[in-house]
């Protein structure tokens, strides 16, 4: 397994989450207590994966090319289906999640520099207190990406018309805050691994 894919699970399994959807409120209480337990634990995840890349017997991408699969994108995906695992439910849902997992991880062992992750929104929303290593960044995006996918679990359960308007309102804000910080997410990780 991935040294990636272990902290990400690490982190969730910290976490203690609630097993039902959740609304907004309560998204917000939790956060600090879900970012502390995706603060990066012992060891530096920039040289345990490219230890782990250089192990013989792992199974690498053949594909030579970058196009969207920078390290930085990567993480984000990988971020997403170990999060989506832990939720998971159905045998089947599991087993195909892990053998996505797996391709992830076999493009991030193979991955080289590339610049298509090197984007960011146009807007007035700033991110704050950014990480400053590979371990900070992509443990941050998968915090990021359990919240959104928190918040996303209660609007596709009960439906945006649903809501009431100041709670839809909430939920907006949260979104594109949220996508902003990804987004700068992406793009530090990537910088982070190679630099």
């Amino acid at each position: 397994m991935h040294p990636l894919t272990e902290a990400f699970q690490a982190s969730l399994a910290a976490a203690d989450l609630p097993s039902d959807p959740v609304g907004m409120a309560y998204i917000c209480s939790i956060r600090p207590l879900i970012l502390e337990s995706f603060n990066p634990r012992n060891g530096n995840l920039k040289a345990d994966s490219h230890n782990y890349a250089a192990q013989p017997g792992i199974l690498k991408s053949t594909a030579n090319h970058v196009g969207l699969n920078t390290i930085g994108m990567l993480v984000d995906r990988l971020s997403i289906l170990v999060v989506k695992l832990h939720f998971s439910k159905s045998d089947g849902q599991i087993e195909a999640t892990n053998v996505q997992i797996r391709d992830i991880e076999s493009a991030i062992a193979a991955s080289c520099p590339g610049s298509s992750s090197a984007f960011n929104k146009v807007t007035t929303i700033q991110a704050v207190g950014l990480p400053e290593d590979f371990s900070g960044s992509a443990m941050r995006l998968a915090c990021t990406n359990l919240l959104l996918w928190m918040a996303q679990d209660v609007l596709y359960l009960r439906g945006p018309n649903e809501l009431p308007d100041q709670e839809l309102r909430d939920y907006i804000t949260f979104f594109a805050e949220q996508n902003v910080l990804r987004n700068r997410l992406i793009s530090l990780s990537d910088y982070h691994f190679w630099n």
